[in-house]
């Protein structure tokens, strides 16, 4: 179908439904939503308990509020993200914050930090606990079952032991993470797999899960560079970390999961994994000025499909050529861009399957990086994205695609970076969408304010829209 045809058919669609859509600002699950004498839908106020919103779903990574020294600034803080945030990631080691979260919202979901295949060598750290730097609580589980081998807990290096050496700590596959060597356990070992089922289960009581950080397939990279003692092929080590994922969730009871930090990565391995855990948390995975974005909708859809829970954070920087296009900034650009991705994503059938994430930045109250358009009350999705227009990329580099998704109360619309135009976002790179004319629609800014009607919308390389839908009626 021609771009033309597509966008024309996408119009007469919406065109179609329009008196079949609620007023803006129409009674839903949370209570009465106001609206603005021009028909656009004004703040809602969230519930008291998660799920805050009705069509949306919100998570952050508490690395943050425990760290404070003024318990008045800790109360007012956790009183802010228990209101606002639905599922809640809690650093490593934190004992204080669960359960001021479940005080001020019962419903939140509460996961515990935790490292799964490394473990942190003695003295890397500045004090022991069991979720990160746990090898003295494991010399301690193992002590107490003299029949197991610690040993046999932890992947060999074949270079440094050949057969038939026995193997010994000095020949320990290491690595390094960030700052701190680590030790691979051994993921087919018995004892190894009962000792992380015994831990994480620990860790769990009383939350909703376990966040694994460091857990996609690039992390592992390094040992799959290294001839291992324990497997001839790398590909039955993969298989195994799988299996001691799967046997990990179960040990947890009920309907807890694991969330892996799987990042960026996006392979098969990683997905194997991920449907094992039961939910991935990818960090950095939503990317505006990235050439992938279409895969890794593609990869996060077929992780929702296999029932897995999903959150992506956007990557932390922009390059200089990233303007601001039609939003006041670049930051309010990406922003805009975050939450049009969400609604990329989210499942019509299940909204709690996919949260958002505003993204891993704790210098400031998460008040203060909060992003206020993900409280209009857009609507459930009432279709699945699509390709809406296609054209040859103004750079002459590749196609343009910008994508559309229906909901029920506006349009969504994304326009990912070129394939063949890595680094272009400026003003050279927009095309005009076609249906957006003679003030249909109102724009949304990142901030949750609603703009003028538009006559003409142009997007840039990387770059999103939200637009409101017209009122029934009008």
């Amino acid at each position: 179908m021609t771009a033309t045809r597509n966008a024309a058919a996408f119009l007469a669609a919406l065109i179609a439904c329009q008196h079949g859509v609620p007023r803006l600002g129409a009674r839903d699950a949370v209570g009465a939503v106001p609206s603005h004498a021009d028909g656009t839908v004004a703040d809602r106020v969230p519930a008291a308990r998660s799920p805050h919103w009705p069509d949306a779903r919100v998570m952050v990574s508490d690395y943050r509020i425990q760290y404070q020294a003024d318990s008045a600034t800790r109360a007012r803080e956790y009183d802010w993200a228990a209101a606002h945030f639905d599922r809640v990631v809690l650093d490593r080691g934190d004992t204080i914050s669960a359960p001021e979260y479940r005080r001020r919202n019962p419903t939140i979901a509460i996961y515990r930090y935790a490292l799964l295949w490394t473990v942190t060598l003695p003295g890397e750290e500045k004090r022991d606990e069991p979720g990160v730097s746990y090898y003295t609580d494991m010399t301690r589980w193992y002590a107490a079952r003299p029949r197991l081998v610690i040993e046999t807990a932890f992947l060999h290096d074949a270079r440094l032991c050949p057969p038939p050496a026995p193997v010994a700590a000095s020949c320990r596959v290491k690595t390094k993470i960030w700052t701190q060597e680590r030790w691979v356990t051994n993921p087919g070992d018995a004892g190894a797999r009962a000792y992380h089922m015994a831990r994480l289960a620990a860790l769990a009581a009383g939350v909703e899960g376990i966040f694994v950080d460091e857990h996609g397939s690039g992390d592992f990279a390094p040992v799959m560079e290294i001839p291992l003692r324990e497997y001839a092929r790398h590909d039955d080590y993969q298989r195994d970390v799988v299996v001691l994922l799967g046997e990990a969730r179960r040990a947890l009871g009920g309907d807890r999961r694991i969330l892996l930090n799987t990042a960026e990565w996006h392979t098969p391995w990683d997905r194997a994994m991920i449907a094992a855990a039961g939910g991935t948390h990818a960090e950095h995975m939503i990317d505006a000025t990235g050439t992938q974005t279409e895969e890794r909708w593609r990869f996060l859809d077929r992780v929702i499909a296999d029932g897995g829970i999903v959150d992506a954070s956007p990557k932390r920087e922009l390059p200089s050529s990233y303007t601001a296009g039609n939003s006041a900034t670049p930051e309010a650009r990406r922003e805009l861009w975050q939450v049009a991705s969400y609604y990329m994503l989210v499942s019509a059938r299940d909204p709690g399957a996919v949260a958002f994430n505003p993204g891993p930045k704790w210098d400031r109250p998460y008040a203060e990086r909060w992003i206020a358009g993900i409280e209009r009350d857009l609507g459930a999705p009432v279709g699945a994205r699509t390709v809406g227009y296609e054209v040859n990329a103004p750079t002459g580099k590749g196609r343009a695609r910008v994508w559309m998704r229906e909901l029920a109360r506006a349009v969504v619309l994304v326009r990912p970076a070129d394939e063949a135009g890595a680094g272009e976002f400026g003003d050279g790179t927009g095309v005009t969408i076609p249906f957006v004319k003679n003030g249909l629609y109102r724009p949304m800014a990142a901030d949750g304010s609603i703009g003028a009607p538009l006559d003409r919308l142009v997007l840039r390389a990387g770059e999103a829209a939200v637009l409101l839908k017209p009122s029934a009626g009008r």
